[in-house]
């Protein structure tokens, strides 16, 4: 079987409507949000991560969404999204990447750092199924 050997696409989000709307289409498909500082950019020592999960997953891109949005710009929008019980605070974070994993409409998973193999443990545990050619 061929692998596709295009890189991962990772949305940059621009407005604060696409948050929502990524928050929704959750309901159907996993969401992986890099939230980054605007002076950090995003994170690129999770790119091959993102580009492995990408490549090991018949029909990603009907499966997971990537994007990737400013903490300045959206932080607080974000915030709104995370558990209560969460104790991860979007408001000063540094340059430390932080991943935000949505599922169902909601958030299930925050990876602060670089942390790959927890990452593909998320994705792993909380994709949805392909659909099959038959369906």
């Amino acid at each position: 079987m061929a692998k596709n050997s295009s890189s991962v696409n990772v949305e940059v989000v621009e407005d604060a409507e696409r948050i929502a709307a990524l928050v929704e289409e959750s309901q159907t498909k996993l969401v992986i949000i890099d939230v980054h500082a605007t002076w950090c950019g995003p994170c690129e020592a999770l790119k091959p991560t993102l580009n492995k999960i990408a490549l090991d997953y018949t029909q990603s891109k009907e499966r997971i969404t990537f994007a990737s949005c400013a903490i300045d710009k959206f932080g607080s929008q974000l915030q709104e999204t995370l558990p209560s019980e969460t104790n991860l605070s979007l408001e000063k974070n540094g340059c430390l990447p932080i991943m935000l994993v949505y599922r169902f409409g909601s958030c299930i998973g925050t990876l602060v750092g670089v942390d790959g193999p927890a990452l593909q443990g998320l994705v792993e545990i909380n994709i949805p199924q392909a659909v099959s050619a038959a369906e």
